[in-house]
């Protein structure tokens, strides 16, 4: 039930100028260069909640599926219907593509802008990721100890925690941990997993975050060395921190950071003035481009590559390129408000969503395997009852991100009274404080 990777291994705003939509809490944050291009508000940024809230939920599906429904191979009677449920729930890895180029874009291409201001430091920095990381991450680890804890006691037999998990007792209380290992719930914490550590027990989404988080930390490293290239002693420190990180993690991320770029590519690049039927019909054309490369690696190539994720990365890319040139400083219409308000309310939850599905997920099918003796064929009252379990676990991470995502702001503004205004810099210093934006899943 875990998205299939190779065996081998595989956000930050800073003070800058951006403006918000009236009609979403996403922000595209563009910098104030010499070629004016435009900050785009209004349908892109529904485009980028609506991208985050259906990527998160495609994560949800496949993994539903792979819970309760039989493996594709096992289905006793393949009809065209039950197919076609096998095929439409299974873009759960391509979902993760596209949170890699939105998290390059949201927080790469504002982060070029900041260091080059001079307004960037790495203790603010720090500060904005690590409270938008933990304030879900610290929650979703002792769920999953919670969740699996109550699979291994009612379900002991089932391979699901049997094959993975094992119950250390310290003093009188009972931790669930992966691999026999203790150490997996600090290296998550420390976002080593996959690199020198298994995720922990059964949140097998936890890998892409291992991912962001190096991202994260050496794409400042490698900005500022090019733009304080004159300053040959900061340049040369930041230099040899990104080979310290590109030596530490595994080969896997940093392949899969050339996703992360694309997305920094987008805000990046020189917005292009056309009229906007052009720019309309582009964004159509390009949708379909996306649409038809996604299907054909998941059909014809049906297995995780490079080359295939960069092909998806590329062309959710191109899509939102497009968008972003559609688009005009132009106020929002009401009509867009309204839409907006939808995805913005479906996406504020999305990293919740992504970090949480998976434990219950598991308990469900440990569930079925020890009662049913199986998973479930794909028949019409079976698939409706994966997709109530979908809404279930949707409902679930909603309630999981009131007292978690929901605070976030809260958790920064502590982070930044403890960390940053001792340094000198007041809290009402007039420096703009750019509201929280979608880190991708971690939004």
């Amino acid at each position: 039930m875990l998205l299939e990777r190779r065996p081998t291994g595989r956000r930050s705003f800073c003070d800058c100028d951006v403006e918000r939509s009236l009609a979403s809490n996403t922000t595209v944050t563009i910098p104030n260069v010499a070629n004016n291009r435009p900050t785009h508000v209004g349908r892109a940024a529904s485009v980028l909640d609506a991208s985050r809230s259906l990527a998160a939920l495609a994560v949800v599906i496949e993994h539903a599926r792979t819970a309760i429904l039989v493996d594709p191979r096992s289905v006793a009677a393949p009809t065209g219907a039950s197919m076609m449920v096998y095929w439409v729930s299974g873009f759960g890895h391509q979902a993760v593509v596209i949170f890699f180029v939105l998290s390059g874009a949201l927080v790469g291409g504002s982060l070029i802008a900041s260091i080059s201001s001079g307004k960037w430091t790495w203790r603010s920095y720090l500060v904005r990721r690590l409270s938008r990381l933990y304030i879900v991450l610290f929650p979703a680890l002792l769920l999953i100890a919670l969740w699996d804890g109550a699979g291994m006691a009612l379900f002991p037999v089932h391979s699901t925690y049997q094959d993975v998990l094992s119950a250390i007792t310290i003093g009188s209380h009972t931790l669930i941990v992966h691999n026999r290992d203790v150490v997996a719930f600090l290296g998550n914490m420390a976002f080593i997993m996959t690199v020198y550590v298994p995720v922990f027990g059964s949140g097998a989404a936890l890998w892409s975050l291992s991912n962001e988080f190096w991202y994260y930390m050496l794409f400042p490293c490698i900005v500022i060395a090019v733009v304080h290239r004159r300053d040959s002693w900061r340049s040369l420190c930041n230099i040899v921190l990104a080979l310290g990180i590109l030596v530490f993690v595994n080969r896997d991320i940093i392949e899969w950071m050339i996703i992360w770029l694309l997305g920094v590519a987008v805000v990046r690049l020189p917005r292009v003035r056309m009229s906007k039927v052009r720019a309309t019909q582009l964004v159509g054309a390009s949708l379909l481009i996306f649409g038809v490369t996604t299907a054909f690696e998941r059909t014809l190539l049906n297995t995780v590559s490079l080359g295939g994720d960069v092909a998806v990365g590329f062309s959710f890319a191109l899509f939102l390129y497009c968008v972003f040139c559609r688009e005009s400083p132009a106020p929002v219409g009401a009509d867009m408000r309204r839409s907006a308000v939808t995805w913005r309310r479906l996406a504020g939850f999305s990293y919740t969503l992504y970090l949480f599905h998976q434990p219950p997920l598991a308990f469900v099918s440990a569930w079925l395997v020890s009662t049913q003796h199986v998973r479930w064929q794909p028949t019409a009252p079976h698939v409706a009852v994966m997709l109530a379990v979908v809404g279930i676990i949707v409902a679930y991470s909603y309630v999981g991100s009131r007292v978690t995502e929901a605070h976030t702001d809260l958790l920064r503004r502590f982070l930044t009274r403890l960390f940053i205004k001792p340094s000198g810099i007041p809290m009402n210093s007039g420096m703009k404080q750019p509201p929280i934006v979608g880190d991708a899943m971690l939004s």
